[in-house]
């Protein structure tokens, strides 16, 4: 009977230990080990190349978890048919087959998703172990794996970050500024520039013909910084003038063409990428680009304030913007 109790024991303990790290291992996340990379050096050191190279220590635990059934059935069989006779085999094989299903399978595997966080330093001490008991049969499924694998491993994608960027602000973990930002960025790089643009109806802009003075009798009543300069049509671009420049003629009292303080503005076509559009203005040290369709006509300005609120998904706003 002792052995009968051994065999038993013995089957469902390994495998339990087993199922449990089985679990921990495949619930680690990439982003916990980026977590922990700071915080827990030691852990991530061990926990890392088990992650990165999941093939090893997953063969290892799933061999110990065959040899574990294997020799426990085999040797439990063995016991009933001694003590209770062949009759009770059937009947015995069914009810451990329940057990092990039950106590060594759907119990440690639920245990190992639901708590791997808790579970994942242990796991890191005991899984190396494993792989050194069983080596000869890792090598042998590593061997395998690698006829049946013929590539590299997939990568995570947009698609998936989007997904877990969901997950993250349905379960709390991202408030919505945070969730919304984070999508912002994530399509940042495919965006058109006439996604965000200021369409041309809203556009301040001034006449070619006004002179310094004249423009600061505009300008006092405005709160933006830059003006685009038009001709004799919308879609003759002069450049740009900054208020600052205004408000220091009329300060010194001169009078000047408003063209002949004008700054060249920077042109992007309408169906330029954001993340384009923002790489040429940072690169050239502008704020303002007008925006031009396929037809080259202006369909509006861009400003490097409207890119910044169009990643953070907020509007923003200076003492001198109206409620």
């Amino acid at each position: 009977m002792s052995l009968l109790i051994f065999f038993i024991t013995i089957s469902i303990a390994v495998s339990f230990l087993c199922s449990i790290l089985e679990a921990v291992l495949l619930s680690i996340s990439p982003s916990y080990l980026l977590s922990i990379r700071e915080s827990s050096p030691k852990i991530y050191k061990k926990l890392n190349p088990l992650r990165k190279d999941i093939e090893k220590p997953l063969a290892a635990i799933l061999s110990l978890n065959t040899i574990a059934h294997t020799i426990g059935a085999t040797g439990a069989g063995a016991q009933v048919q001694v003590i209770y006779g062949s009759e009770w085999l059937t009947a015995f094989s069914a009810v451990l087959t329940v057990a092990i299903l039950i106590l060594s399978e759907i119990i440690p595997k639920s245990i190992g998703a639901r708590y791997w966080k808790g579970l994942a330093p242990m796991s890191a001490r005991i899984i190396p172990s494993l792989i050194f008991i069983t080596y000869p049969l890792v090598w042998a499924s590593d061997y395998i794996s690698r006829f049946i694998k013929r590539g590299a491993a997939d990568k995570i994608t947009r698609d998936e970050v989007k997904a877990l960027a969901d997950i993250g602000y349905k379960d709390g973990a991202l408030t919505l500024d945070e969730y919304n930002t984070l999508k912002n960025f994530l399509s940042f790089p495919h965006r058109p520039i006439k996604d965000i643009i200021r369409p041309i109806e809203v556009v301040k802009s001034l006449p070619e013909n006004l002179s310094t003075l004249e423009a600061y009798d505009i300008l006092k009543k405005e709160s933006y910084s830059r003006y685009p300069i038009l001709g004799v049509h919308e879609d003759d671009l002069k450049g740009y003038v900054l208020r600052s420049v205004v408000y220091d003629y009329k300060i010194r009292n001169e009078s000047v063409p408003i063209t002949s303080v004008a700054k060249k503005i920077l042109h992007v076509d309408s169906n330029e990428k954001i993340r384009r559009v923002f790489l040429k203005l940072m690169k050239r040290r502008e704020h303002i680009a007008a925006v031009i369709n396929e037809d080259s006509h202006f369909m509006g300005i861009i400003t490097l304030e409207d890119i910044i609120e169009s990643l953070l998904g907020i509007d923003i706003k200076d003492e001198t913007d109206e409620n």
